[in-house]
């Protein structure tokens, strides 16, 4: 109304000073406090900010630890940061905490358009507090569902949700939400194929959300071992090469050589498993590994340009709806590892010694072996018709197809 304009205009003007500090301990727990404390309503708090913590409470891990203790239901946090001079870890780890989103603005962008068109997303709730349960799966298995948590739906928003699983047949799933106030169940007949010939791309697109969920973590959390083998295994098999991919695999050489490049294995040797050459690519080329150098430093840095720049990326892999390159830069990747890597379907390919091998190849498995453009050849693209399309490489291939491993040979 245009008496609450009036009055929230007087409260900024006479009130509210700028003091050059950035108490946001303070600012989040006394919006915190206007929540109410029984309502199953989502209570929503836009948190912009263009600073780190220099007032009041300063560090960053009880901030987060004052928040968690205010204990709100359905407390949701959505944080803007405006510029690169703030605590992009600490942004992140409140709204990953709390079940909101993260939004960065450069100084090259609209900060209204950007406040705006989220305020229009939010105004419009559809569903909230949202689960998804598999209630007969007696012939299926599911694991490794992404997104991990399911964020509120808007209208003119989607959920799209991949993960893995085991065994077929038909399967209810049941959604549930509330609408308001009001808890509403939707039912859906489902079924499982045991063998899905369409869609290739979702392997890989699932494979791209973990890597983001995982780096993200590492970002967040810090590195584990385990984390670390699980993105280099990912990103081998699906041929995802991106600096914050690449850095886990050549920091060790960063840290010995400087950032000086390795010298590529010899080119004629042929390699124990695709993975050598997914590692030995990664770690000879000069760029990938500059970049990576200053990857490593923009995922173990909390604040600054590299901070946001690693927080929007890898947001951009756990929202992924397509598998492979949609923006300029992405293109230009895929085109710098052409030479090297090539994407058909479900598979990656890796070229070594003028061979491609395929990612899913052990090294160790006994190979069938088969001329270019025999007899046997043409036979075994007549009795495997899915096979043909890997075959367009070329003349020197080592694919792995239903459990069998076949060399293709000049």
């Amino acid at each position: 109304t245009k008496e609450n304009i009036q009055e929230a205009v007087a409260f900024v003007e006479e009130k509210v000073q700028a003091g050059g500090g950035t108490n946001i301990d303070s600012a989040l727990t006394t919006a915190i406090a206007l929540a109410p404390r029984e309502s199953k309503r989502p209570f929503m708090i836009f948190f912009l900010t263009d600073g780190e913590p220099t007032y009041g409470v300063t560090d960053p891990k009880q901030i987060l630890a004052n928040v968690q203790k205010a204990n709100v239901q359905n407390l949701r946090i959505f944080t803007f940061g405006v510029g690169t001079g703030l605590n992009a870890k600490l942004l992140d780890q409140l709204t990953e905490q709390n079940r909101g989103d993260r939004e960065y603005v450069d100084f090259k962008e609209n900060i209204e358009v950007k406040v705006s068109s989220l305020f229009d997303k939010v105004s419009s709730p559809v569903l909230h507090d949202i689960q998804i349960e598999f209630p007969k799966l007696q012939t299926v298995t599911l694991s490794e569902i992404y997104p991990k948590a399911f964020p509120d739906l808007f209208k003119g928003a989607q959920i799209s949700v991949v993960g893995r699983y085991s065994g077929n047949g038909d399967q209810a799933i049941k959604i549930t939400g509330l609408v308001g106030e009001q808890r509403q169940e939707f039912v859906y007949e489902v079924n499982f194929p045991s063998k899905m010939l369409d869609n290739h791309q979702i392997p890989r697109l699932w494979a791209v959300r973990k890597v983001g969920f995982l780096l993200d973590q590492i970002r967040l959390e810090g590195e584990s071992a385990g984390l670390k083998e699980e993105v280099v295994k990912l990103a081998e098999e699906f041929g995802i090469v991106t600096p914050y991919t690449s850095y886990l695999v050549v920091e060790d050489d960063i840290r010995i050589t400087g950032g000086r490049p390795r010298p590529i294995v010899n080119e004629e040797q042929a390699p124990a498993a695709p993975s050598a050459v997914w590692r030995e690519r990664v770690r000879s080329a000069p760029e990938p590994a500059a970049e990576a150098k200053g990857a490593a430093s923009d995922m173990e840095t909390a604040s600054g340009e590299g901070a946001v720049k690693a927080s929007r990326a890898l947001q951009s892999m756990q929202k992924a709806q397509v598998a492979d390159a949609v923006t300029d830069e992405d293109k230009a990747d895929a085109k710098k590892t052409s030479e090297w890597m090539r994407k058909i379907d479900e598979k990656t390919f890796y070229l070594k010694a003028n061979v491609w091998y395929d990612s899913s190849y052990d090294g160790k498995a006994a190979k069938t072996r088969i001329r270019y453009m025999s007899q046997e050849y043409f036979d075994l693209i007549k009795h495997n018709p899915g096979i043909g399309k890997f075959l367009i490489l070329g003349s020197a291939i080592v694919v792995v197809f239903e459990n069998k491993v076949y060399e293709i040979h000049p």
